[in-house]
């Protein structure tokens, strides 16, 4: 709409370019036969838009514009009213950050047509109408002229009957726009959750259908790097876990081997923390009990008081062995 950037001028380009990138360039607003009916086409080409392109006189100069100072002009407003989002470059004047926030409008390359297209078409590309009541919604909060003249009966002190009987128009078609949008939220919303619950339905089914082929395959399949670890272990230290379990817990009738009466270090340690004198009797035997020490010399206590204060559950160790022991 009106002046663009030199880059942006040309409107044939324009549309080969905005073609390249899935988008339609529609035509400028042709003149109506009075400046009211050239307006309505202004209007209608406005909310039949996604985008209108408009760049600010400083980086599309004219003899009739301001050669230092830019400024908001309607094109920004009546576009934002439609609900198309404006592109190009925005004005940057005291007051602008007022009318036009940030989600109205996009700043375009000034002198790139196709980079700033491409950026144009990555905007749009999850474009939806809630995007344009969204638009229009703030722009009846913001935009309309009864909001300025409002302002202007304020300042001046007037009474205007007129006026208010206009703002209660404005009020009610600001309500309707906003329970629009309100609607078009929660009927996005359901489309998000039922889309959600869709992709779990096809997830679970998937799974399910794999499920007997993966059952059958892990069933028919090599055993586990681990499992075969330990089954190996299991297998090679068989015997000697046998006999270290059949010694573990000996027979009540029998008859212990070694010496009888030996000194147990684990005994004389004990008491020479606790400054006890008792000698409780110890059986030394030759075969290893399963302590989780290194092999060799097991000493076993047959008495209360040693294993009250011993910390090790069958004995210690031989005082070669202790390093390793618990």
């Amino acid at each position: 709409m009106g002046r663009q950037a030199p880059a942006w001028d040309d409107d044939a380009a324009l549309a080969r370019c905005a073609a390249d990138h899935g988008l339609v360039m529609g035509a400028r607003p042709p003149f109506g036969a009075t400046a009211a009916a050239s307006y309505r086409n202004v209007l209608d080409s406005y909310r039949r838009a996604k985008v209108v392109l408009a760049f600010t006189n400083l980086v599309s100069p004219a003899e009739y514009t301001h050669p230092t100072r830019e400024y908001v002009t309607s094109r920004w407003l009546d576009a934002l009213a439609g609900g198309a989002l404006v592109a190009g470059r925005r004005p940057r004047e005291e007051g602008s950050d007022e009318l036009l926030w940030e989600a109205a409008t996009v700043d375009l390359p000034v002198d790139d047509l196709e980079a700033g297209m491409a950026q144009l078409a990555l905007r749009l590309a999850d474009w939806s109408p809630r995007e344009a009541l969204a638009l229009q919604v703030e722009a009846l909060r913001r935009l309309d002229w009864r909001l300025r003249l409002r302002v202007l009966a304020t300042e001046l002190g007037l009474e205007c009957p007129a006026l208010a009987r206009s703002e209660h128009h404005l009020a009610a078609a600001r309500q309707e726009a906003e329970r629009e949008l309100a609607a078009a939220d929660q009927e996005m919303e359901r489309k998000v959750i039922a889309a959600l619950e869709r992709s779990e339905r096809e997830l679970i089914a998937v799974l399910q259908k794999a499920e007997p082929e993966l059952d059958a395959e892990l069933g028919s399949g090599p055993e586990p790097e681990g499992e075969r670890k330990l089954a190996a272990a299991r297998q090679g230290a068989g015997p000697e876990l046998a006999a270290t379990q059949s010694e573990a817990e000996p027979e009540p009738d029998a008859e212990p081997e070694g010496e009888q009466g030996a000194p147990c270090p684990a005994c004389a340690w004990s008491r020479a923390l606790t400054g006890s004198a008792t000698a409780p009797t110890l059986t030394r035997r030759s075969t290893p009990r399963s302590t989780g020490t290194t092999t060799g010399s097991t000493w076993g206590s047959t008495s209360a008081a040693c294993a009250a204060t011993s910390t090790l559950s069958y004995g210690c160790s031989s005082a070669s062995d202790r390093s390793t022991s618990g």
